[in-house]
C-alpha cells in the first residue's frame, strides 16, 4: 500500500513538474528512481456507501521525470 501512495502522491509532482516544465525537486527525482523499473501497483480505495475496499491494478511507466498513468 506504501508504494501506492508513493506513486498517486509522485503523480501529483510530476503532473505540476510537467505543467511548467521543470525539473522534478531531487526528492521527487530519487524517489522516481526507486519506482523506475516497476510498471503496476495495486489501488485500493473504500466505498463511501458500502465501507468495502475495491482493489484494482494501475499501469504506469516513469519517463522523462514524469509518471504516465492508464487505468482500465
Amino acid at each position: 500500500m506504501r508504494g501506492a501512495a508513493l506513486v498517486v502522491a509522485l503523480a501529483g509532482a510530476a503532473t505540476l513538474a510537467g505543467a511548467t516544465e521543470e525539473l522534478p525537486l531531487p526528492e521527487v527525482a530519487t524517489a522516481l528512481e526507486r519506482i523506475s523499473d516497476r510498471s503496476t501497483i495495486e489501488l485500493t480505495t473504500t466505498g463511501w456507501r458500502s465501507g468495502r475496499d475495491h482493489t484494482k491494478p494501475i499501469w504506469f511507466v516513469v519517463h522523462d521525470g514524469k509518471i504516465l498513468v492508464q487505468a482500465g
